[in-house]
């Protein structure tokens, strides 16, 4: 069930040209409204290289040529189609012309909201960045209420001058810094530079591990206004290769041309004109409407972004047991750790897995290969040691030789998600792969697993979870 109020994510990426399954599969999970992205690494003319969110447009603000030669930086929203933004100038004094910012305004039920994303650069001029943001805001006198997401390259955990520097600055402008725990992770801190300001009272925000060990998390804020609704994003055609000529032509010869000559004037000449011609394209062509849908990556299934979810519940707990390492054992903190990596490189692996089997189905090229797959065999303990209430069901080929060749994996279930005591799974990379009757019982129980490739059956049950 979709939430009823407007949902805003906040990462920096560090780079949109990679990481796309992870972030496809997050925007998709979470269904914001509205993603803004920090260090977007993207040129003026490079947003092909970002991933292709479905339903979402792309808007963005590449890193200033003065500012490195404009490598790296840059900002952006990922933008909900059927939502109407407005994109807003910055001020134009030379003095701001290196700080990376974007803003856009939106009314929803009555209410105008002006967003608007920010990243400083580790050691650029915190001032100079403040003073930026500030005349911004000032100028957008006419909207109700304001966000700001950024990463700003400032502990708020600590406080130190740059600390209290920007929380002067929050002041000034009446906003409330809401992130309340670390953003950004490496093998020695935690710190918490990624932020969201706003003047909105009883907006919620919560911090969500994004994929890696290290770097950014992924900040998600719903904010206290009612969404609206979405128009789809629809156009309308004529489906003109379907005409059958012949009729086509029958009908043009039959109609009285004539009539038009003995008109008046040549307005309403062009009238008629238009009016035969187009009462024979709605014979033969009529005006049809779709439902425009981006092109994505079909292989990030349910399963995969539920295989994600898991694995960052892993990274969540290993990060709370590392911060807490005072009180618990190093053997916990290692096994922690174990889990997520083992279940990173199995998300990893069925990640590609997928892509590559719908790559050979589709007849693309992939650059992935089969012979690295049977690594998820080396992983199947994932299910126990990782993940106790969790089932990682895999489809063997096995070759002339007896030996592995191929590894797919199929599903991942919850027992805390039952449906009616039973549930039937299914292959969601396509029935050719020949699965069979896989169900799961009450007690948790996965009573059998048949599994058939042509001339070879292979059975086989797994005990309790």
């Amino acid at each position: 069930m979709h939430d009823k109020y407007i949902k805003i994510g906040f990462l920096n990426v560090g780079s949109l040209g990679t990481k796309h399954d992870d972030f496809i599969a997050s925007v998709a999970s979470h269904s914001f409204d509205i993603v803004a992205v920090n260090e977007t690494w993207l040129r003026p003319g490079e947003e092909g290289r970002a991933p292709t969110v479905p339903g979402y447009r792309l808007r963005h603000t590449p890193r200033p040529l003065t500012v490195r030669g404009g490598r790296g930086g840059g900002v952006g929203f990922y933008l909900k189609r059927g939502l109407t933004v407005r994109a807003c100038s910055t001020p134009t004094d030379p003095r701001y012309e290196s700080i990376e910012q974007m803003w856009i305004t939106l009314s929803l039920n009555g209410v105008k909201l002006a967003i608007g994303t920010a990243y400083r650069p580790p050691r650029s001029d915190l001032d100079l960045f403040l003073d930026a943001i500030t005349d911004t805001i000032s100028s957008l006198t006419k909207c109700d209420h304001y966000v700001l997401l950024g990463d700003f390259n400032v502990n708020m955990l600590n406080t130190s001058c740059q600390t209290r520097k920007v929380c002067e600055f929050l002041n000034s402008l009446s906003l409330k810094q809401l992130v309340d725990s670390p953003t950004h992770f490496t093998d020695h801190s935690q710190t918490l530079i990624d932020l969201v300001c706003t003047n909105i009272n009883n907006t919620s925000v919560c911090v969500e591990p994004f994929g890696a060990i290290h770097g950014h998390s992924l900040v998600i804020c719903k904010l206290n206004i009612k969404r609206s609704k979405y128009k789809p994003h629809t156009v309308a055609y004529r489906p003109i290769t379907k005409i059958n000529r012949e009729n086509f032509d029958d009908e043009l010869a039959h109609l009285d041309w004539e009539i038009i000559r003995e008109l008046p004037n040549v307005n309403d000449m062009v009238e008629a004109l238009n009016r035969n011609v187009v009462s024979v394209f709605d014979k033969h062509a009529p005006v049809k409407t779709c439902m425009i849908k981006d092109h994505s990556h079909p292989w990030i299934t349910d399963t995969i972004k539920f295989m994600m979810h898991l694995r960052n519940e892993a990274l969540a707990k290993y990060r709370t047991i590392k911060s807490e390492s005072k009180k618990s054992s190093l053997n916990t903190e290692d096994r922690a750790w174990d889990g997520h990596r083992r279940m990173r490189k199995l998300v990893w692996l069925a990640t590609r897995a997928l892509e590559s089997k719908y790559a050979s189905r589709h007849g693309l090229k992939s650059e992935r290969s089969f012979s690295c797959y049977i690594e998820i065999v080396r992983l199947i303990r994932v299910r126990i040691a990782v993940v106790q209430y969790t089932h990682v069901v895999l489809v063997l080929k096995i070759g002339d030789d007896d030996c592995v060749t191929q590894v797919m994996p199929i599903v991942i279930y919850s027992k805390h998600c039952y449906l009616k005591n039973e549930l039937q799974l299914y292959n969601e990379v396509g029935s050719s792969l020949g699965l069979e009757n896989l169900l799961l019982t009450e007690d948790g129980i996965l009573e059998k697993v048949t599994l058939q490739f042509a001339d070879l059956e292979l059975s086989t049950a797994v005990g309790k979870l």
